[in-house]
């Protein structure tokens, strides 16, 4: 439920500031990267993240689905330090490539 609502709230900042800076963009982004592969590290299926973009903007569904998909392609840890650490890596990877982009 935490998700849901963390991604409703994504999406209505995506949608609603129009204008929001391209930090802002990048911004948001790296938050739903974080959120993303947090819940990747505990254990939620593929389908489950998926099913959370029904219904949404196709074009907003188009960039947060990579995201999930590229947050799946890292191997689920077990230690909780190596978690943690994915999630940094892979939040702070998103926020660089988004920032360098024109």
């Amino acid at each position: 439920m935490k998700k849901l609502i963390l991604i409703t709230t994504l999406l209505l900042s995506f949608n609603i500031n129009a204008q929001a800076t391209k930090m802002d963009y990048c911004n948001n982004l790296a938050s739903v990267a974080e959120s993303t592969m947090t819940t990747r590290q505990s254990g939620v299926s593929l389908s489950n993240q998926l099913a959370i973009l029904e219904g949404i903007d196709k074009d907003i569904k188009k960039i947060f689905q990579a995201i999930i998909l590229e947050a799946y392609e890292t191997p689920q840890f077990s230690g909780e330090k190596y978690r943690k650490r994915a999630v940094v890596n892979f939040q702070d990877s998103i926020l660089l490539r988004c920032l360098k982009q024109n």
